[in-house]
């Protein structure tokens, strides 16, 4: 177990870690991003920005570009309220001036080239009147596009490699945009310029997160949606295949699973997730799944690391001692090696027809 963090509270970032060279947080409360380099200095926290109320850090593959929502202003843009900005070698820029202030839960690509996010604003000039929308900026020189339609609230992006996919969730109704309130997951092809509803369940589908490569979606849903679609009461983790357009559920467990996230592992997929107070993750080809062994304190969140032997958990159990639980959550690296994942019985089911070939 290696600390990433030792003070206060800490909650993982929303969408998966890239790459094994940075880990993007907010610390002190959320006065500050940081960036955590886990294999090189863990115990050294590089502040990437200081000053007002942070959150939702998004980093890049290189670990040298990370995306925020903050409230400060740190260049006098003199827009209120919440801004999304992103720090690279090349200083600090601000994506959109919001005069809504509203700009929050934004995602970067794999190459730190576009940045998705959320806003209630005509950033786009599209005439949106206050739905909250997804807009993409592409970094060098793009102009905003808004890339979700409708009139109901659409949010929590993810991006692909130089912004040509993006997958949010939406209330908007697939035909008539109206807003329906059962949130459903979409897909925009910006290269096909196409944007699709991939769910149509009675309940919820949300928090979309895709695998680095931009192939597979993973997220929860209340939906039954490898049967006739009825509310169950209980969310549970689904993925879908770009490549084939085939959907599989990974759990279906009595209490539900929540907060799943997605990752490339070699020549497959590792997909993280938490059911009932414990955290798991399932090898989709391989069609494993196994548990993360923390006896103490609450678990509140797993992401897969892009390495076959590492992921990270925030969890209060006090790791780094072995004994006793920490007043906050704290931020480690697991070393599945030297602490072995347990196998536990759950199997993937793929509807209608086969998804990734098994192994």
């Amino acid at each position: 177990m290696v600390p990433l963090t030792t003070g206060g509270d800490t909650a993982l970032p929303r969408l998966p870690v890239p790459s094994r060279k940075a880990v993007g947080l907010t610390v002190d409360d959320g006065a500050t991003v940081a960036i955590v380099a886990p294999f090189r200095r863990p115990a050294v926290s590089g502040v990437v920005f200081h000053g007002g109320d942070n959150g939702d850090p998004a980093v890049a593959f290189s670990g040298r570009t990370v995306t925020w929502a903050s409230d400060a202003d740190p260049l006098g843009s003199g827009a209120p309220g919440t801004q999304v900005l992103v720090s690279s070698p090349a200083g600090i820029v601000q994506v959109a001036v919001d005069p809504t202030g509203t700009s929050a839960d934004p995602a970067i690509d794999l190459f730190g080239t576009a940045v998705a996010f959320d806003s209630t604003g005509d950033l786009a000039a599209t005439g949106n009147a206050g739905a909250r929308q997804v807009f993409v900026r592409i970094l060098r020189g793009g102009p905003i596009a808004q890339v979700s339609r409708g009139v109901g609230t659409s949010g929590h992006a993810a991006i692909g490699a130089k912004g040509r996919v993006v997958v949010f969730d939406s209330t908007s109704d697939a035909t008539s945009g109206a807003d329906t309130g059962v949130a459903q997951i979409w897909v925009a092809d910006r290269v096909a310029g196409t944007t699709r509803a991939l769910t149509a369940g009675a309940a919820p589908s949300t928090r979309p997160t895709l695998s680095d490569d931009a192939r597979v979606i993973a997220f929860e849903s209340r939906a039954d949606l490898a049967g006739d679609g009825h509310d169950t009461g209980t969310s549970q983790v689904y993925v879908h295949d770009l490549r084939t357009a085939t959907f599989a559920r990974l759990t279906d467990d009595a209490g539900g699973c929540t907060a799943p996230a997605v990752a490339r592992i070699q020549r497959d997929w590792r997909v993280t997730y938490r059911c009932g107070g414990q955290v798991y993750f399932t090898m989709l080809r391989a069609g494993t799944r196994w548990r993360i062994d923390i006896p103490a304190g609450d678990t509140s969140g797993i992401l897969p690391q892009v390495d076959v032997h590492f992921l990270l958990v925030s969890t209060t159990a006090d790791l780094a001692s072995g004994a006793g639980t920490t007043p906050g959550h704290q931020v480690y690296m697991v070393n599945l090696w030297k602490r072995p994942p347990v196998p536990v019985a759950g199997s993937v089911l793929w509807f209608p027809t086969q998804g990734i070939p098994p192994l």
